[in-house]
């Protein structure tokens, strides 16, 4: 991996939709749109975050503690 942080652990869509309770279609269209906002990428069925800055600060701006 150039740049990022590659996460070692493969995860599928169905995995991690059960894991936060939401459906795949949900998981589907969010990492959708974290890859079309540059903060995650995906290789060899493993994910990649980018930009860990950003998707924190995307985080917490959509659940604020």
């Amino acid at each position: 991996v150039e740049s990022g942080l590659r996460l070692e652990l493969a995860l599928s869509q169905d995995a991690m939709a059960n894991d936060l309770a939401v459906s795949r279609k949900a998981v589907t269209m969010s990492l959708a749109r974290l890859k079309e906002e540059g903060l995650v990428d995906k290789e060899d069925a493993r994910y990649i975050i980018k930009d860990r800055a950003a998707l924190e600060a995307r985080s917490a701006r959509r659940n604020p503690v």
